[in-house]
């Protein structure tokens, strides 16, 4: 049986993937960095609760975006 990460334990390990998304912002091609982080979400979300799975969505969305990895808003259509 695989031990899902409580709350705290999902929001620390959100905090590191926060600091991995500026690392790749400045080391990986701009095409290649949303991809790249969504791939070391993937390996996370193994870990996350089913009842956290919608919050952690919306948070590695919003690091995504934060990171400057996509565009949004108008300069995106």
């Amino acid at each position: 049986m695989v031990t899902k990460l409580s709350r705290p334990e999902l929001d620390a390990a959100l905090e590191g993937l926060t600091a991995r998304a500026a690392v790749i912002a400045k080391s990986s091609p701009p095409g290649d960095q949303a991809e790249e982080l969504a791939g070391e979400a993937e390996v996370l979300e193994q870990e996350v609760a089913a009842a956290d799975l919608a919050y952690f969505h919306d948070r590695v969305e919003a690091i995504i975006r934060d990171a400057g990895m996509v565009e949004t808003g108008a300069a995106h259509e």
